[in-house]
């Protein structure tokens, strides 16, 4: 048997879980754009006043695309919340979070975030004051903070014992040390996808705008703290993690090589495509390896998410009833409907940026 994860497992557990680990990777870089996005617009509200604020370059690119990203985000998220019940059998769904104290302030913060980042896109936002602005940034983006540390709290409970998730919720605490770990380990993560997509979007101006070229120094710097920050936060969580003897054998086990392999690499491929090209050719070459390294870093980080709670929640009762799952057909089904959401994704796309560049 291949001993790494996930083909070390029976072939419709390991089918399932990988789906989950595209699926969350995916979810995880769309959710990055939000996070990180939302983060930068506070602090350009913060420490930059005036027409300095408004007019930064990556500030406006963050504030159009913020209100849909954030609906893209919460839409991928379906697909590995129901790939997730389907392997480990949780049978929680997204309504239930509702019965839960700390998880029904989850749906007012999203509702929340998608106000505060339509108005940060509307010209009403331009006329308000600078203290105006810095709250409504500041909030959205604590809205969005706090969601992600509720998952990361879900995520830490489902480690111990899916049935009683919905017990342990309220009871967990907000400073739990492993949750607050996975919080600061996959938030400091998202600069790197983010920045990557914001250098992508600047590209074709980064060697004709003597301000755009200015503000890459700025976004050069913030991809340099973004590495050094996950790099600190992983050395810092694997010195804490040896105190917790099972995660840790679980994430250094050879099972889990693949995934540290895949982080690995994309933490070492990242740096070497910092600096901005000399020309627009060199400048796509760079922008295309950074794609790939953030590509490795978020599909490394998820496995390497899913290998921990494989090795703590699966059962082999699981493992009867994902074989018996994988008898019960529907995989043509899935295949045609996935081919046609991808195509409809594509043409959604291809529509918005021809009728951009009719604007432009």
């Amino acid at each position: 048997m291949n001993p790494f994860f996930p083909v070390n497992l029976p072939a419709p557990t390991a089918v399932y879980l990988a789906l989950l680990i595209l699926t969350w990777a995916m979810h995880y870089v769309l959710v990055s754009t939000v996070v990180a996005g939302s983060a930068y617009l506070a602090l350009n509200e913060i420490f930059r006043r005036g027409d300095r604020a408004l007019a930064d370059p990556i500030a406006r690119i963050c504030r159009d695309w913020m209100p849909a990203a954030l609906g893209v985000a919460i839409t991928a998220g379906v697909a590995p919340l129901l790939v997730a019940q389907v392997i480990y059998q949780i049978e929680s769904y997204t309504a239930h979070l509702l019965l839960w104290r700390r998880a029904a302030l989850v749906l007012p913060a999203l509702i929340a975030a998608f106000y505060l980042f339509y108005l940060q896109k509307s010209e009403r936002f331009k006329s308000l004051n600078r203290a105006a602005r810095v709250g409504v940034a500041v909030v959205a983006f604590l809205c969005v903070a706090g969601v992600g540390r509720f998952w990361a709290q879900v995520h830490v409970l489902t480690l111990s014992s899916a049935e009683s998730l919905s017990l342990n919720l309220d009871a967990a605490s907000f400073l739990d040390r492993t949750a607050l770990v996975r919080f600061a380990v996959f938030g400091a993560a998202t600069v790197l996808p983010w920045s990557a997509i914001v250098r992508a979007k600047l590209g074709p101006q980064l060697l004709s705008n003597t301000e755009t070229a200015a503000n890459h120094r700025c976004l050069f710097w913030i991809m340099c703290l973004g590495w050094a920050g996950v790099a600190l936060i992983f050395a810092g969580a694997s010195a804490w993690l040896r105190n917790e003897p099972q995660l840790f054998q679980a994430l250094t086990s050879r099972a889990s090589g693949p995934c540290l392999a895949a982080s690995a690499a994309g933490m070492l491929i990242f740096p070497l495509t910092l600096r901005r090209g000399r020309t627009r050719k060199s400048e796509r070459l760079c922008c295309s390896i950074q794609v790939v390294a953030v590509i490795l870093l978020a599909v490394g980080l998820a496995g390497l998410r899913e290998s921990v709670r494989a090795e703590f929640v699966l059962r082999p009762e699981l493992l009867s009833r994902h074989a018996e799952l994988a008898q019960k057909g529907g995989w043509a089904v899935f295949a045609v409907f996935a081919a046609v959401n991808a195509a409809c994704i594509l043409a959604a796309i291809q529509i918005a940026r021809s009728q951009r560049e009719r604007q432009e």
